[in-house]
């Protein structure tokens, strides 16, 4: 799901879609296990961002993938916030934490 999000940015930025599938996927695949290697960084900070802008630089100019790479980690952080949010609320009106 990542790599078709990236792949969606891509499109957007003018990337031709038969090309910039593989790359997507792929390129996300890739930057998604360098960035578990970098064990002392949160989530692969700057380490996988840059692996995937290096993957996507094959079908976009450098700049345009680095802008891809930045936009798709703030839409995951983003999306991370939300479900926590959500998660908390849950918890927190459930019936099961309510004094009885």
């Amino acid at each position: 799901m990542f790599g078709l999000s990236a792949w969606i940015l891509v499109i957007g930025l003018g990337g031709s879609p038969a090309e910039a599938l593989p790359a997507a996927i792929g390129g996300y695949a890739l930057a998604h296990c360098v960035g578990l290697l970098a064990v002392g960084l949160p989530a692969g900070a700057g380490v996988r961002d840059l692996a995937l802008a290096a993957a996507l630089s094959s079908v976009l100019s450098a700049p345009q993938a680095l802008v891809v790479a930045l936009v798709a980690r703030m839409i995951i952080t983003v999306v991370d916030l939300l479900l926590a949010a959500i998660q908390i609320r849950r918890r927190t009106s459930s019936p099961a934490n309510a004094p009885a």
